[in-house]
């Protein structure tokens, strides 16, 4: 599974299986779940997630930065960015997961 990306399709079709729901509900539960957060963040708030971990903003300052391809400097503008705390469980499950695997 190294270098999948889940869609909110697949998402949705997950949704659709194990909790019965149309595909359109489906799809309508993931934006408003998504347009909720974005709002809390807005305000600059958390959004738990039990189990999972804990979504946060933190402002970054301006800087400089470089284009890698040319080298050529530019000002990278201030701006509100989007973290990820994970939880000891989820972390655990991971390492344990990829303990197994080795």
């Amino acid at each position: 599974m190294t270098g999948k990306t889940v869609t909110r399709a697949e998402i949705a079709e997950s949704l659709r299986k194990k909790c019965g729901l149309k595909r359109e509900d489906a799809f309508e539960a993931i934006d408003v779940i998504l347009h909720d957060m974005v709002s809390l963040f807005k305000k600059d708030e958390e959004v738990k997630v039990p189990l999972f971990g804990v979504f946060y903003t933190r402002q970054k300052s301006e800087r400089i930065g470089r284009n890698p391809k040319t080298m050529e400097e530019a000002v990278i503008k201030p701006r509100r960015v989007v973290g990820l705390r994970i939880s000891r469980l989820l972390k655990t499950r991971v390492n344990d997961a990829c303990a197994k695997k080795n």
